[in-house]
């Protein structure tokens, strides 16, 4: 080839064949926006930047926060409102799939409006193309969307809407591409040859190339002093530079962000970029120098050192607290020398950091102060060299084992027996009680002779015991003595259990030396944990003890034996006999496949409208299920589980097998044919046999959609277990296995008996769900509720307050609209709005209504601005789809009705007088009645105006009301948490942007990141506390708000994983919860002396005889006895902590009646006669309360005067509530039908 025709080759190659911005298929204004970002920049860097947009995916540059899915929602959502006119959900429910309509026949209206939903599905929903789709792809996408809506009818100026939605999208991305991606704009501006660094890149790629190109940027400006070797310190003015980590090698952080970070560098006259020797952490506002790092965090190196010395002399430096964390290097040379040649306070040195560390193992050691274990670590006084500090540590723990022999002796030593031989150290001798040594029991040696007791600590395998424990160095010491028995089945006024001999075994284990305070605690862990299993390792010692003849058997293993060969027999148990204790697990046959398990299904139904219809704070999932069993402990058990225990439920097990049992003697005895010989002669029923150690589970599991997370059913679960305890003497055992036995032969006993107890527990909720639903639905608690409304806030809304002028407005647009919403919207209104209202819970400064200018109708006037965000929440927790709940827009009677497919048809009309379903008005028909809405007979409220008065004056008030002002009177209460994070870096934002978006969250006042916590965890993440208050109004669940909308809220920020978090604070002392302090000087006042929980005195012995001054307002809603009882246990906090003033006596809050009755005593569901006489004998408060409730003149005094005392009730710190006076008042108004009564709370320790 001729030198002329390779030049011209070239020439094609490079400026005649070369592609431009313009020749890849961008959309126009993508072009226009690079040409103007990039006004400089080769042709070659705008086509390289056209291409890396089109590769680009929405997931890459997430807009304002937004994920893609959001992103495409809100484009999605535009598009539907554009184009609503011809999409309908009877279109998509009713039309062929597009495809299967008839051939050779034009598509009907229906058929074309399906295919427009699909067209707008594609772009934005599911997988559709802005969510999967690199952007390169959606210019052809939306083409070909476009010129489908035309060929379906739809008409131009629509199809023109469209097409600008379109370019708004892609003029939002490629400006979100420019701010995700400014570092590589900034390089290519800065210089055109610059592309040279980063073409054959990606975007992301070229990203970080950008980043650490400006950053190795060196500003003569930030040079501090130049030394004679060249090298010279440089002011990196941050607390955090990766580049200087990436030269370095270390984690490139400062501790504090308040510090800057320095660099020692050097220039190589034959490179163009310095390069790092030394990076030192200094904070000028404490004149210290925090950390001196060369290298992979090693020390410095010594010729730098005088360098260091420069600095700390000229910048005035007074402290030097480098101690050689996140290294391996020895630091201590470097820092005597800044000890001999500065003034600078140089910590680190051994003594200080030997103090440091002891008192690190002090604080560890004091962490596991226990009865039943011990640990303990020093530090070594002296250098072990290298100026490290060393500490020892060990731990130790005993276990005392019962050898069942009823005597013993302590064996001399023999006249003339070797020092190694049997009985020269002395041996403990097993005796009956008439002095005799038992037969094949073997004597134990004394820990004298080192051999011998050697040899049966290894028989009666102590040793392997001992060898398991943690640390090394095992020491073991015990000895044999006489000492009392335990009887689980003892009871005050039985004997005292028969001594016995004891083996005690004391065990010490040591940790090796070391200089990591963290390895200590590990083991301070692990020897706790061994602890935990003591009995278990009590109960296998003493098992091979009685295998080796050192031990007598006792009841427990005999009855092992016999549980043993009982085993195989038993088809629906599981016996698990390999721990301190021998457990029987419940497995019946519980389907047609033979399928077994041991948590098995109740059958008892719990309707998932249960969590529809009732108390918002109910739909918490434990909270519901918590009232449902008010007296069992509830333990978190995995997504929506949870596991329900306790004495009660272990009882109310026993009791229903016994009566189950005796029902079915006696119905077997009335079939058989019986000779009478007299009352003497009868058969009675034989009570059946009860373990001593019941345990009935109760497991109720709510399962969610997968699409909404709302609710789809409900199923309640169980499990029984019966143990047998090594201490159970042989009647207990024997009772057990015999109950075993029956239980095996007719497993429906329990199933029966599981199946009452569950569905006596969950009848109350159900049927106060059921109330509940139809009082919400025919209007007839909207009507109560609306009238509170009135009550609160008429007065106010006449004399002009904005805030109390929403509240009645969106009560009269409910009552207005009321006729016209599905019960989904019902459901909706009453509780985001009616109830919250009327309580006063709901923060009307913060509560938006729609601007007159976007309603469609006068009578929507009042409609708040949020209401079909609402309406889509609710829902969504009813498990409608996506799709359906974007499609949802509020347009009176027509809505949502098909969401809800279990519903019955609400009743509609005016809120208080309903009528059937059908008599609706117009939809056309919104003129301005006159009355709007209210009965006939009563008056216009003043301030609402008539027509010829409303136009003028009403504008004007609209403006007003929209304004967010804060009334002084309410209950606002600011509280304050600390929360622990992980910020990903490079995905979200910085600590102040993370910051804004936690300050997005509903209810949070301010958001504040602590700096002096910010660390790094590992070289991509930092570790950082965010300091968040937020406010609540009334008595609202501070745990609630935590647990439910922050937390889950702060997990959806990009890049920040939650770690941990303080306990909640209050920070202001406004409402009704005032400083501990407040409330002890008013409780002396009342005459509870020093200490709340103490015995009554004075002014309590009367209190319905005083009356108090005026005091705050009682708060709303009033919370239940449990959140008030959660509030007390979980962070200190007492939701009523003085009395509110009423006509005549002092009390704290009106609780419901029902919520006392569960803390009464209770008379058995089945006849005393069931029951043995144990179970007959009745306590004496529940007799007096029965006499005292037959007694016509108390409860007569009581229906003439009511409650002339409040119910006392205490409320413990362990989460117990317990009634302490006047419960008969709770009877009275049992029987009466009274649903409140007055009580005053004592807030204590212990319940």
């Amino acid at each position: 080839m001729s030198y002329a025709t390779d030049k011209w080759f070239r020439y094609l190659r490079e400026d005649v064949l070369t592609e431009g911005v313009r020749d890849i298929g961008l959309p126009e204004v993508v072009i226009d926006r690079i040409e103007a970002t990039l006004p400089e920049v080769s042709e070659k860097a705008k086509t390289w930047m056209g291409h890396q947009w089109k590769d680009t995916r929405l997931h890459s540059i997430p807009v304002r926060g937004q994920t893609r899915r959001e992103t495409a929602t809100q484009f999605g959502l535009k598009l539907l409102n554009i184009l609503s006119a011809y999409t309908d959900e009877q279109a998509w429910e009713g039309a062929p799939e597009p495809g299967e309509e008839p051939k050779g026949s034009e598509l009907s209206p229906e058929a074309k409006r399906k295919r427009i939903l699909y067209i707008i599905q594609d772009m934005a929903y599911s997988e559709g193309v802005v969510v999967t789709k690199p952007m390169g792809q959606w210019p052809r996408a939306f083409k070909k969307a476009l010129k489908n809506l035309s060929k379906l009818g739809v008409p131009s100026e629509v199809v023109e809407k469209t097409r600008e939605q379109f370019h708004f999208l892609f003029v939002m991305t490629f400006e979100q591409f420019a701010r995700r991606y400014g570092d590589v704009f900034t390089l290519l501006n800065m210089d055109p040859t610059n592309f040279e660094y980063i073409k054959g890149e990606n975007i992301d790629e070229a990203d970080r190339t950008a980043e650490e190109y400006i950053q190795n940027q060196e500003n003569p400006e930030q040079i501090i002093h130049k030394f004679d070797d060249g090298s010279y310190w440089y002011d990196l003015q941050t607390s955090n530079c990766s580049i200087e980590g990436e030269r370095m090698g270390h984690c490139g952080d400062a501790g504090y962000t308040e510090s800057t970070m320095l660099s020692l560098r050097k220039k190589d006259s034959k490179k163009k970029e310095s390069k790092s020797y030394l990076t030192m952490e200094y904070r000028e506002d404490t004149d210290t120098i925090y950390q001196i790092k060369g290298r992979s965090n090693s020390a410095p190196p010594e010729e730098m050192w005088p360098h260091i010395k420069w600095f700390v002399d000229n910048a005035g430096v007074t402290s030097i607290e480098e101690n050689g964390e996140h290294s391996n290097d020895n630091f201590e040379y470097i820092l005597d020398y800044l000890r001999e040649n500065t003034n600078a306070r140089v910590d680190g040195g051994f003594e200080e950091r030997r103090t440091a560390m002891q008192e690190e193992l002090d604080e560890i050691v004091r962490a596991h102060d226990s009865e039943d274990y011990s640990v303990w670590a020093e530090v070594y006084d002296e250098d072990m060299g290298q100026g490290e500090v060393y500490y020892s540590g060990g731990g130790s723990m005993s276990l005392q084992i019962n050898l069942g022999w009823p005597a013993m002796e302590i064996g001399r030593d023999e006249p003339g027996a070797l020092a190694w031989s049997p009985g020269s150290a002395g041996e403990y001798i097993p005796m009956d009680l008439e002095g005799n040594e038992l037969d094949d029991v073997k004597r134990i040696p004394t820990e004298n002779n080192w051999s011998v007791s050697n040899a049966f600590l290894e028989e009666a395998g102590i040793k392997d015991w001992a060898y398991e424990l943690p640390g090394e160095e095992e020491e073991v010491e015990y000895k044999v003595e006489m000492l009392g028995s335990h009887d689980p089945s003892w009871e005050i006024g039985d004997d005292d259990p028969p001594r016995t001999a004891h083996i005690t075994i004391e065990v010490q284990s040591r940790q090796e030396m070391s200089d990591d305070t963290t390895s200590f605690d590990y083991f301070a862990t692990e020897i706790q944990s061994a602890a935990e299993d003591r009995k278990e390792s009590a109960q296998k010692i003493r098992t091979k003890m009685v295998e080796e003849g050192f031990a007598v058997k006792n009841a427990f293993d005999a009855g092992r034996t016999e549980i043993g060969e009982l085993e195989a027999e038993l088809q629906n148990w599981q016996v698990h006999n390999d721990g301190a204790e021998i457990e029987f697990w419940f497995n019946p046959e519980v389907n047609d496949e033979g399928g077994r398990y041991t948590i098995i299904p109740s059958g008892v139904e719990f309707p998932v409208e249960v969590f529809y219809y009732t108390d918002p704070s109910f739909r918490d999932v434990r909270k519901q299920f918590q009232y449902v069993w008010p007296h069992a402990r509830g333990s978190h058990a995995g997504m929506g589980k949870v596991n329900f225990s306790g004495d009660q439920l272990n009882q109310m097990m026993a009791r229903q097998l016994t009566a189950q049992d005796v029902m079915g003697q006696r119905a077997h005895h009335k079939a058989q044919p019986q000779l009478d010989f007299g009352p003497k002669y009868a058969q009675e029923a034989t009570p059946m046999e009860l373990a001593r150690d019941i345990e009935f589970i109760v497991i109720p599991a709510v399962n969610y959609f997968s699409d909404s997370q709302g609710i789809s059913d409900v199923t309640i679960s169980y499990r029984l277990t019966l143990r047998v305890d090594p201490n159970d003497n042989a009647e207990e055992i024997q009772k057990t296995i015999n109950m075993v036995k029956y239980l095996n032969k007719s497993p429906e006993q329990v199933q029966e008996a599981a199946h009452e107890i569950i569905q006596l527990s969950v009848e109350p909720t159900i049927e106060q769900s059921e109330t509940m639903k139809r009082d919400m639905l025919d209007g007839s608690m909207a009507a109560t509720l609306i009238k509170a409304i009135n009550r609160r806030y008429g007065q106010q809304a006449t004399d002009g307050n904005n805030e109390a002028e929403k509240a009645t407005m969106v009560a009269l647009w409910a009552q207005k609209n009321w006729g016209d919403m599905s019960a989904i919207e019902r459901t909706a209104v009453i509780n985001t709005y009616l109830y919250p209202m009327s309580q006063g819970a709901l923060s009307l400064h913060i509560l938006d209504l729609t601007d007159m200018d976007n309603l469609s109708h006068i009578d929507q006037l009042g409609m708040p601005a949020g209401w079909e965000s609402d309406v889509r929440e609710e829902m969504r927790y009813r498990g409608a789809a996506q799709m359906v709940r974007n499609a949802y827009k509020w347009k009176g009677a027509d809505i949502a009705q098909d969401v809800e497919t279990n519903e019955p048809e609400a009743l509609r009309g005016t809120v208080g007088e309903p009528v059937a379903a059908g008599s609706i008005r117009p939809a056309e028909d919104y003129r301005l009645q006159e009355n709007i809405n209210l009965p006939s007979k009563e008056e216009l409220p003043p301030w609402i105006k008539t027509p010829e008065q409303y136009e003028e004056e009403q504008l004007e008030r609209i403006d007003k009301l929209l304004e967010k002002k804060r009334d002084p009177k309410h209950d606002l209460r600011i509280y304050r948490i600390r929360v622990g994070v992980t910020l990903i870096d490079r995905v979200g934002g910085t600590d102040a942007e993370i910051g804004a978006e936690i300050r997005g969250i509903h209810g949070v006042t301010t958001v504040r990141p602590i700096a002096d916590t910010k660390r790094a965890v590992t070289p991509t993440q930092n570790y950082i506390v965010f300091e968040i208050k937020f406010e609540l109004l009334g008595a609202q669940s501070r745990i609630d708000y935590r647990d439910q909308l922050l937390l889950p809220h702060m997990r959806k920020i990009n890049g920040l994983k939650i770690v941990d978090w303080t306990a909640i604070h209050q920070t202001n002392v406004q409402g009704t919860i005032r400083t501990v302090r407040e409330q002890m000087e008013r409780l002396e006042e009342y005459g509870f002396g020093a200490t709340t929980g103490a015995s009554m005195g004075g002014v309590a012995q009367n209190l319905g005889t005083v009356r108090l001054p005026d005091s705050a307002p009682r708060p709303t809603p009033t919370p239940t006895l449990d959140a008030i009882a959660q509030d007390w246990a979980q962070g200190g906090v007492q939701a009523y902590d003085f009395p509110t003033n009423t006509n005549d006596m002092r009390y704290h809050t009106m609780l419901p009646t029902m919520e006392l009755w569960e803390l009464t005593s209770r008379m058995q569901r089945h006849p005393k006669d069931i029951f043995d006489i144990k179970h007959q004998r009745f306590d004496a408060v529940y007799q007096r309360l029965k006499d005292k409730l037959d007694d016509p003149a108390a409860y007569e005094e009581f229906i003439s005067q009511g409650a002339t005392a409040p119910v006392y009730v205490a409320v413990g710190q362990n989460g117990k509530i317990k009634i302490t006076g006047n419960e008969d008042l709770v009877w009275f108004a049992k029987k009466s039908g009274l649903e409140e009564l007055p009580v005053f709370l004592s807030y204590q320790r212990q319940i």
